[in-house]
Formats: C-alpha cells, structure tokens, sequence
C-alpha cells in the first residue's frame, strides 16, 4: 500500500494546527501577551489619552543609604554578650534607636535596591567588623514575627511598637534576626508560620549574638545555643503563598501543555515513519514485478475441462409451457 505525499502533507498540517492552537491557548492565559488588547478605562483611543504626568523617583546620593559610623558612642557596640558597663548599654541603645530612625527615611523598595548580598558565614568571623551598620540583604524563609515594645527614646519620636522577624536561608538554613518598625500589609503575628513564608529581609547589620534554638542536642538533651546575626531595617518582603502555588501557571498549564506538544511530536513521527514504511513496502512490490515480468502477470489460462459452475444453468422453464 502506497500513501501519497499528499497524506503526508495533510497530516502534518493537521498536527501543526493543534501545536498553533495550543501556543494561542498558552498566550491567552499569559497576561502579558494580551495586555495591549485590554481596553482602556476612559474609552478613548491610544492617541487620545494624554500621558500621565507620574512622580519622577527622587534621586537620592548614594551616600545618603549610609549609616554614618563616625560617632565614638557606636564604638560601644560589641557580639555575643551584655555590654560590659553601663555607659556602653546606654551607648548600645542609642545605636539601636539611631538605626531604626535611618531606615525609616527610605521606602523599603529603595532599600533592598541599594543592600548588599553577604554570605552569612562571614557575619560569625572577625570580618564582621567591616560589616557593622551596612545594609545589607538576605532571602529565605520567614519562621516567625513578634511584636514588642519600643524604647522610650523611639515612642518618644512616635515609634511605639518593634517588630522581630526570623529568617532562615533556603540553602545553609542558619537563622537571622530582624528588628523592624512596620508590620507589612496582610502579614499576621505569629510565633511559628505553616509554611514558613518566603521572604527578603532587609537591614542594618547591627550585631551577632547567641540565642537558644528549639533543637535539642542529641548527646546532652539540652536545647543547642547558636549564633545569629541582628539586623535593624524598617519592613520586609514577603509573599503569602509559596513560589509553587503563586507559579501555579507555571506547574500546571505550561507542563500539560509541552506534554501534549511531546505527544503530538511523536504521533508526528510516528506516522511518518509508517507511511514512508508504506510507501518501501508498495515501492518494493512495483519494482519487484518489474524485475519478473511473470509475477506482474497473472496467469488467466485457464485448463480445457474446467468446469464452470455456469455452463450447466438453463433457463428457468415457465409454469405449463416451454420458452418461445
């Protein structure tokens, strides 16, 4: 059996059909590709809109994101431990409110612009130092926030409430703190969140201290005290559901739809090696009757005492007579 190419072509067509199909179904579930089609809210057409008059970013030195670290009293600021007198946790405190007041200058997006992405290690080692009141920026998951009291010398300039939030990196899973002065939009107070959230916290390095973890070491039975860096920002970055459920697009309709192209991919393939399998086959039968001329023929001699089942009918003889 011989399939023509014309078969072929028709078949190919079909299945690149159903791939356009599906790519304008991908597009229209894209709400990129679609947005220039969306009609505009005061009817009127592209060219007889004006254009909006929209705030030009105010354009900030790159200094200005800096913490000024030329004060004797930030000299008092010292890692894992109280402060030694008490002129140093005075001039501890002062540092602390003065960090929270900087970060409150600037929006929390122009923050996390101009923050900088440290390995967490190096805020546990002597390198630390160089690292003291620089903004700096890290991305995990948010375990918990808490709500507390601010200093007098903060409710005195109208910050009465702080915030601490716990992050753990995705990748060495080591623990940060940050304290922060606005609560985000949506996000609850929560001693532990099921899932954790993930999040961008941003801030101020402000010290490294040791705090007691809930895992219990397995020789002593005692809960583990490790380190962790402080930081002093004003807000964090967070989303409510998890990177799987907001790219819910993403692990769901995109998959099925390279699915279905793979699919469709391979029927592609695999008729077209059945017709040209086809086609081998027929075309070897033509050339093999051409190269034996005895089997293109069929043999219709037939033997002289063949008898034909038809010789022997006579015609059928009318009721009382014979035919005329």
């Amino acid at each position: 059996m011989i399939f023509p190419q014309r078969a072929i072509a028709r078949t190919t067509t079909a299945t690149l059909g159903a791939l356009i199909v599906l790519g304008a179904l991908w597009l229209a579930n894209t709400p990129s590709s679609v947005a220039w089609a969306q009609p505009q809210p005061t009817g009127k057409s592209l060219t007889e809109v004006p254009p909006e008059k929209v705030p030009e970013p105010k354009q900030r030195p790159e200094d200005a994101y800096k913490f000024d670290k030329n004060h004797l009293y930030l000299n008092s600021v010292t890692d894992f431990g109280d402060p030694k007198t008490q002129a140093d946790q005075i001039n501890q405190v002062q540092a602390y409110c003065d960090l929270v007041m900087h970060a409150r200058k600037f929006p929390q997006n122009e923050l996390e612009q101009h923050a900088v992405v440290v390995p967490w290690k190096l805020l546990m080692v002597a390198e630390r130092e160089s690292y003291r009141y620089e903004l700096l920026k890290f991305e995990g998951q948010l375990f918990r926030v808490l709500k507390f009291d601010a200093p007098a010398q903060l409710a005195n300039q109208g910050v009465s409430t702080l915030y601490e939030a716990w992050l753990f990196t995705e990748k060495e899973e080591h623990a940060i703190c940050l304290i922060f002065s606005e609560l985000p939009e949506g996000l609850t107070i929560s001693k532990q969140y099921e899932p954790p959230k993930p999040a961008i916290i941003t801030g101020y390095y402000f010290r490294s201290n040791s705090y007691t973890s809930e895992k219990k070491n397995e020789k002593t039975e005692r809960n583990e005290v490790r380190r962790a860096p402080y930081m002093i920002g004003r807000s964090i970055t967070y989303t409510e559901t998890s990177r799987r459920d907001a790219s819910s697009f993403v692990d769901g309709f995109l998959p099925g739809i390279l699915i279905s192209v793979a699919l469709l991919s391979a029927l592609v393939l695999g008729l077209v090696w059945w017709f040209r399998s086809s086609d081998r086959a027929g075309k070897a039968a033509i050339r093999r009757r051409r190269e034996n001329p005895e089997l293109a023929a069929p043999d219709t001699n037939l033997p002289a005492d063949f008898d034909s089942p038809f010789t022997n009918i006579q015609d059928p003889q009318p009721p009382g007579g014979t035919n005329s």
